[in-house]
């Protein structure tokens, strides 16, 4: 086969013209794995350091009356500041000019500097002058090593490829190479480097077959060859990031079936020592020979999920404490414009101490509490006097049992409703009183303007419930819970009752949460059967992911009769710690997807959900 050469060097001569074959733009491995730098608007310009500097020749040469020209590379190639200073420590045998032009003056040894002024990197040649031709010591090139490594590389069409060439040893006298091609017009071959051949962007121009040969031209003989084929260029057209099941992954965690989210709990205490750590890696992307496969990582919270892509994998280390949202984004650098997401969850769900206990063993049951908005309440998941741990405890067949109770008569349900009713929407107060609401002659029913709460204490006023007086929640579940006062249940409400207008307010400016109504048949949020309203943080913050879920638990209400429970199944009702007037006391009801604050009569048997009271 007849080989056609493109000469670079020879000794020390540049012969650039030759060897530009195809000058491009370049893509090396950095740019595509999305460490470039951006241009145009505000973006700011991010300074790039000289990491170090290298001439061409160790040592040289030259007579009396004789000159050189020394080249300089900077290390690496898109350092921001490039300028050096050339100097000569025997100026009085070699100088040098600011262009690294060597004249030799007399006899004698002098190293010649090249200084970064970035940094103070250094590199120096030895020039020997010499008055008559002299021989200086020659270190001849005994290997060279192609990175990518030699045999048969695959590139893509209209994408630049950086070789490099490592030359052992490294103080080798003459460091040339001639780069050479057996086919022209499918490779380019550009060197953006003056004076240094170790490098070269290898632009492919067109599809077909090539072979790259790379020689030394210090009489050594020393070359290395590769076969190149350089393809179509075929664009991304998915990709999916996900996570395998691993049983023994160390990170407790509520998945969906293709694992495309995780979601995690936190208590709000900053605890470094508890960060969560997994990988993903599941990561697919199609097709199969898509030219330019390398993804562009990041993440959209990295104060919440921080990425470490070094070695190979994509680790991400979670703060469970901070609470939020943040996105994975895996994006294709071929400006296909295609990514994937996964979401990293952390929900603003705490265990808190709470006296519930199971009828059944009398152990206490794990209780935990959920944030909806930033400086929120944390609200119980169940209502006082529940003993459930999930609400997907409710099936088809418990919740036709649930509703069945509408219209029953309490005291001829109480046995029944111990276990079939009260475990799953708790129990029924009137306002200030602490026990399950069963006759109008009760003790824990409350009388107009009476002495309630069992009669310790009278808050016909304005007071607020507290542990002494009336606050179910406090007295049924300890000391770290109570009733949610106003505020709380402002923050629920689509609309509230204005006192001084004698009106509601639609919407309330003060709600901070969005809503489902969940029918019994649409399980999105409640997971089960029980119809209710689910409140979740408004989307677009932290908060979105966050949800809590208000059974329909209907109310208790007397008549002539006795006491008998109402709506089961379609309103809820649920006390706030504040009294309107003597005879009434504020209450959220929720019904055919309204939520409203107003009040009511304090003798009406409503649910109540606790709040924490720390």
């Amino acid at each position: 086969m007849k080989v056609k050469f493109v000469n670079m060097f020879l000794l020390g001569t540049l012969a650039m013209g030759s060897m530009m074959l195809g000058m491009t733009s370049c893509c090396d491995d950095d740019k595509e794995n999305g460490n470039t730098g951006g241009g145009g608007g505000n973006t700011p310009v991010v300074s790039i350091k000289v990491d170090s500097v290298r001439m061409n020749k160790s040592a040289t040469g030259m007579l009396v009356g004789g000159s050189e020209v020394l080249y300089c590379h900077i290390y690496p190639d898109n350092a921001t500041n490039r300028k050096v200073k050339w100097s000569s420590d025997n100026v009085g045998v070699a100088s040098v000019d600011s262009a690294g032009n060597v004249s030799g003056l007399s006899k004698g040894e002098a190293n010649i500097k090249a200084v970064s002024d970035d940094g103070g990197k250094v590199a120096s040649c030895k020039v020997t002058v010499s008055e008559n031709a002299v021989p200086i010591s020659d270190i001849k090139v005994s290997e060279i090593t192609l990175d990518p490594s030699s045999g048969n590389i695959e590139l893509v069409k209209g994408v630049d490829s950086l070789f490099k060439v490592a030359i052992s040893p490294s103080d080798a006298t003459n460091q040339f190479l001639n780069w050479s091609v057996d086919t022209a017009g499918i490779i380019g071959l550009s060197n953006l480097n003056e004076g240094v051949t170790n490098e070269m962007y290898v632009c492919a121009k067109d599809t077909g077959s090539v072979v790259l040969t790379i020689s030394t031209t210090d009489g050594n003989n020393k070359s290395i060859s590769c076969n190149i084929h350089v393809n179509d260029y075929v664009k991304v057209e998915s990709i999916k990031i996900g996570r395998k099941s691993d049983k023994d992954a160390p990170i407790e965690n509520k998945q969906d079936t293709s694992f495309r989210f995780i979601t995690l709990t936190t208590d709000g205490k900053e605890n470094p020592s508890g960060e969560k750590v997994f990988y993903l890696d599941t990561i697919e992307v199609l097709p199969a020979n898509a030219s330019r496969k390398k993804l562009h990582w990041s993440s959209s919270k990295e104060s919440l999920a921080k990425l470490d892509t070094s070695g190979g994998k994509v680790k991400v280390s979670v703060k469970s404490w901070v609470g939020g949202i943040a996105n994975i984004y895996a994006e294709a650098i071929d400006g296909s414009g295609v990514r994937d997401t996964f979401k990293v969850i952390v929900n603003h769900r705490k265990k808190v101490d709470c006296n519930r206990v199971d009828p059944a063993t009398g152990e206490k049951i794990p209780t935990y509490a959920v944030q909806l908005w930033y400086d929120g309440p944390w609200w119980a998941e169940f209502n006082v006097g529940a003993t459930i741990e999930s609400y997907s405890e409710v099936d088809d067949a418990k919740w036709t049992k649930i509703i069945s109770f509408k219209g029953q008569k309490v005291q001829d349900i109480l046995s029944p409703a111990e276990n079939d009713l009260f475990p799953y929407v708790g129990n029924y107060f009137s306002w200030g009183a602490t026990g399950q609401y069963i006759t109008y002659d009760d003790p824990n029913f409350c009388k107009d303007g009476d002495t309630l709460g069992l009669g310790k204490g009278d808050i016909s006023g304005w007071l607020k419930l507290d542990n002494t007086v009336g606050d179910v929640a406090r007295l049924k579940w300890g000391n770290n819970w109570c009733m949610p006062d106003n505020n709380a249940l402002k923050g629920l409400a689509k609309k509230a009752y204005d006192t001084q207008k004698s009106t509601f307010i639609d919407p309330n400016p003060e709600c901070r949460v969005d809503t489902c109504w969940c029918d019994g048949v649409v399980k999105k949020f409640s997971g089960s059967s029980i119809a209710g309203m689910c409140f979740i943080g408004i989307k677009g913050t932290d908060y979105e992911c966050d949800t809590i879920f208000f059974p329909v638990a209907g109310y208790c209400f007397k008549d002539m009769k006795g006491v008998f429970l109402y709506n089961v199944g379609t309103y809820g009702n649920y006390w706030s710690s504040v009294p309107r007037t003597d005879i009434s006391a504020w209450r959220l009801i929720c019904k055919n997807s309204s939520i409203s604050l107003g009040y009511d009569g304090r003798y009406y048997g409503r649910s109540v959900r606790a709040v924490c009271a720390k």
